[in-house]
């Protein structure tokens, strides 16, 4: 379902210049989705694009992530004032992970289910962003071999295993 909402809610890529940046809440946290799913907030060059999506000057160095096969948009809406219906400053968008499991260091821990997430936006300078929640990555799965493979999972015995695991899953 990836690639459908993705033309439905926006036509730029949300890796493009910030003058690409999405209009409504439910593109602003695809397109979060999207950077944090491509593994930007494992990299401390990259991170900046993915928070440009929110209110957060900064992230926590993580050293898991969950790993998910795609996402949905299951709901999104925002409140709007009397005076000006269409033009409300705070919104919510509810996104469905389907997650495959997580990783732990170099173990991958298979969990297969469905993860409802429900991020609160806001409108800053005219433009939506993420309040909350921070959550740890949710990359999707051959983002996620990719940064097993970065960071030398093959010379690694629980890095192989997992790697195993999680091209299993392809």
């Amino acid at each position: 379902m990836r690639a459908p909402i993705l033309a439905l809610l926006f036509t730029a890529s949300p890796l493009l210049a910030d003058t690409d940046y999405p209009g409504a809440p439910a593109s602003v946290t695809a397109a979060y989705i999207e950077a944090d799913g491509a593994g930007l907030a494992l990299d401390g060059e990259t991170a900046p694009k993915l928070l440009s999506f929110t209110t957060w000057d900064d992230a926590p160095g993580w050293d898991s992530f969950v790993v998910i096969k795609s996402y949905d948009i299951a709901s999104a809406g925002w409140e709007n004032d009397k005076q000006h219906p269409k033009n409300g400053d705070k919104a919510d968008v509810e996104i469905v992970y389907h997650v495959l499991g997580s990783m732990n260091g170099l173990v991958f821990v298979p969990k297969p289910a469905d993860e409802t997430v429900t991020f609160d936006l806001v409108r800053k300078k005219g433009r939506w962003k993420i309040v909350k929640p921070q959550i740890p990555p949710h990359l999707f799965l051959p983002d996620a071999i990719r940064a097993l493979e970065t960071i030398g999972a093959k010379d690694d015995a629980d890095g192989k295993a997992s790697l195993r695991k999680l091209r299993a899953l392809e």
